[in-house]
């Protein structure tokens, strides 16, 4: 199914980022062969080069100081898309432009709402199907989906000088599809750590979804002033039960200490970065399998209705206006011409 995306595109758009995460989830399934077609962006509204799979067809003139506000109908048109999916915003788009290729785009035609304002004038009821993320949002029968949420894996980070157990954590990481990241490893000696100043350290670990310190039993060590930098940062800490980490608590906030077994690791890592319903319900990948399939039931229905059959009093006009024509190529209408021709003016 070849789709084309009409979208602001690589600017400072928040429609521009909710159809990135479309695309993204797009260029994953492999029946969907995805072209964005993109805004034209000047100055500073661009916010990066266009990727090979952009056509950029349409110029916002709010966004551009030299009053550009064209829309590429014949660049669209030549890429023969099965559907085409506009991302609507009155602010974007020339009104005249896409009403012509509303009216000219043999193709699937599909509208996302992301207004309310629909100018005298636009034929919006060119649109085969349309969605919108609230009740009360765009025109027609609007059918509701989700706003989108990224759904990304959670993040595991465990840091210090050489001490905490980074093979046995990245390994339950890696079970469990979360990502691994340490500024510290157990093999290394100590000169070939990167020291890292407390607030930027306190900086990359507030990016954690879990921090995790793991460390060694040593009846002579003090207490560890690692878990402290952890616990300020306010996001989930988990422990082991060790001589590092006696004098604190067994819980309190988002503090965990547990038994020193890779097990209970495991699990109470399970219980923190346990599935978000809402994230899962309201996934990029979930909106976009609805959207095709809207796609693929237009297109069905499409294929089922019947070939118009040219009207019969056009017919008649055309057969009729044939015949005429012919008459006059006639060898005797050919005479008649040229003695027409040759008479004296007035005689």
């Amino acid at each position: 199914m070849k789709l084309g995306l009409l979208t602001s595109w690589n600017t400072q758009c928040g429609i521009a980022e909710y159809s990135r995460t479309l695309a993204e989830a797009y260029q994953r399934r492999p029946e969907i062969e995805l072209t964005v077609l993109g805004s034209r962006n000047y100055d500073e509204r661009s916010v990066g080069e266009h990727e090979d799979y952009v056509v950029p067809c349409f110029d916002v003139p709010s966004w551009n100081r030299y009053g550009h506000h064209a829309l590429d109908v014949e660049a669209i048109l030549a890429l023969d898309l099965d559907v085409l999916h506009v991302q609507y915003e009155h602010v974007l788009f020339n009104q005249e432009r896409l009403n012509e290729l509303l009216r000219r785009f043999d193709g699937i035609k599909i509208a996302t709402w992301h207004d309310n304002y629909l100018p005298e004038g636009f034929e919006w009821q060119r649109f085969d199907e349309a969605y919108t993320h609230r009740e009360g949002v765009g025109a027609g029968q609007a059918t509701v989906i989700p706003h989108m949420i990224r759904r990304l894996p959670p993040i595991v980070r465990t840091f210090g000088m050489g001490r905490t157990r980074e093979d046995l954590i990245g390994p339950i990481c890696e079970r469990n599809g979360w990502i691994f990241e340490s500024l510290a490893s157990a093999e290394a000696p100590l000169g070939d750590q990167r020291w890292m100043p407390w607030r930027e350290l306190h900086d990359w670990l507030r990016g954690a979804d879990a921090i995790v310190l793991w460390y060694a039993e040593d009846l002579v060590a003090g207490s560890s002033g690692a878990a402290r930098t952890a616990i300020a940062t306010r996001r989930p800490v988990i422990v082991n039960d060790t001589t590092w980490f006696r004098e604190l608590p067994q819980q309190s906030g988002a503090f965990y200490k547990v038994a020193d077994t890779p097990a209970a690791l495991e699990a109470t890592l399970r219980e923190i970065l346990r599935p978000d319903t809402m994230i899962e319900r309201f996934s990029a990948e979930a909106v976009v399998d609805r959207y095709i399939a809207g796609y693929q039931a237009a297109l069905d229905r499409r294929s089922l209705e019947p070939e118009p059959e040219p009207a019969r009093g056009g017919l008649r006009a055309r057969v009729a206006s044939l015949r005429l024509r012919l008459r006059a190529l006639s060898p005797r209408a050919l005479v008649a011409r040229r003695r027409a021709r040759r008479a004296p003016a007035g005689g």
